[in-house]
């Protein structure tokens, strides 16, 4: 897996979704998860109206890393066990890495996503984020 170390002061850049065309390889792994279930979006619905409950409407934005409003035939990947579900046990990123000794941000573009870790390599928050079209692959 590839992956850019990033200081701390660079998470807010961070924290912003791709488009969607970089994104479907990423969704369609999901799919395949026994974890995940894919829905497709029927005309006229909108986030609120699939997930009534803010905080699990953010969750699945999240999840499929995106911001805007979802459009018609869209796949959106839902957890199955949306009643325990936690932002932080849908990371993308090991929950302990070898302690750094230092706050450590870990961006990967393949998943479009960086984790940021505590001095002693705990996963503390994790979020959706882009490299972007020119980003050095090395």
């Amino acid at each position: 897996m590839r992956k850019i170390l990033l200081s701390t002061a660079v998470v807010a850049l961070l924290a912003i979704a791709g488009p969607a065309w970089a994104i479907q390889p990423y969704l369609q792994n999901l799919c395949q998860d026994p974890k995940f279930t894919c829905i497709k979006v029927h005309k006229g619905e909108t986030w609120e109206s699939l997930f009534a409950d803010p905080e699990l409407k953010g969750i699945v934005m999240r999840l499929n890393r995106v911001n805007i409003q979802p459009r018609t035939g869209q796949l959106i990947v839902v957890p199955n066990d949306m009643v325990n579900v936690k932002l932080i046990d849908l990371a993308p990123f090991e929950p302990q890495i070898q302690p750094p000794g230092q706050k450590t941000i870990i961006f990967n573009p393949a998943v479009h996503a960086w984790a940021a870790y505590s001095q002693i390599g705990q996963l503390v928050k994790w979020g959706p984020a882009s490299g972007g079209r020119d980003y050095c692959p090395d």
